[in-house]
């Protein structure tokens, strides 16, 4: 079992952003499970769409995407438990009260050698939703037993 990892983007809540003056639009609280890993740090970036359950494939154009955020965490010792919470700002031009949906995604990277251990400055490599299982078996050297790279939802107005 030394060699197995599991990675989950466990769901998320995106809200609109209250009567606070210096509110970001919105908040997307994100809970992420890392479990085993050689990951030593992780990304999630968040997109804020005008039509419903977009992602960065379907729907997802530019005109109508109203913003985008992230956030990252150090992973210690191979686990994470937590959430990230990713706050957008709607671009210059778009009007916050049309989000209908977010879509957000999993990064992460890890050291370029896995028998170096969590030593950074070494070089890492870095997967992203698309190439994330492949890149982390083959470069990594660990089975990636289950995972959940990409959430996607409602906006909560």
């Amino acid at each position: 079992m030394k060699n197995r990892t599991r990675i989950v983007l466990l769901g998320a809540l995106a809200m609109a952003a209250g009567s606070a003056a210096d509110a970001a639009d919105f908040t997307i609280h994100v809970p992420v499970e890392i479990e085993n890993t050689i990951i030593w740090t992780i990304g999630v970036k968040c997109d804020v769409y005008e039509n419903e359950y977009a992602d960065g494939r379907i729907g997802g154009t530019s005109q109508l995407l109203i913003g985008r955020g992230s956030a990252s965490a150090t992973v210690v010792d191979g686990d994470f438990n937590g959430t990230l919470t990713v706050t957008v700002d709607a671009d210059t031009g778009k009007l916050p009260a049309l989000a209908q949906s977010y879509w957000c995604s999993l990064s992460a990277s890890w050291p370029l050698d896995p028998e170096v251990g969590f030593q950074q400055g070494v070089g890492d490599i870095s997967a992203s939703p698309g190439n994330f299982k492949r890149i982390y078996e083959e470069r990594g050297g660990r089975v990636l037993l289950s995972y959940v790279t990409t959430v996607k939802g409602p906006i909560n107005q």
